[in-house]
């Protein structure tokens, strides 16, 4: 959660490439516990990231990663982040 933290405050901040690289840290850390949700969370915040930094390419596979988890979880958080693909 300290990297999730860390990369918003970098990105509130517009300082977006140090978001990324924290978000990056804090899904390599999720991924390790197996915190699934966690993961799909930070993807979300990762691909906002990834937009604001005129990246969309890089924000549409980072959201679509976060909807593909959110939905073999099964949380209906999946459909707040699909809305962001289209």
């Amino acid at each position: 959660n300290t990297w999730d933290s860390i990369g918003l405050a970098h990105h509130e901040l517009g300082e977006l490439e140090r978001a990324a690289r924290s978000y990056r840290r804090a899904i390599a850390f999720y991924r390790e516990v197996g915190d699934r949700w966690g993961e799909a969370d930070t993807l979300d915040r990762l691909g906002d990231t990834h937009l604001a930094a005129g990246r969309a390419p890089s924000a549409r596979d980072a959201w679509r990663r976060a909807a593909e988890t959110l939905d073999q979880i099964g949380d209906a958080g999946a459909e707040q982040v699909r809305a962001k693909l289209g």
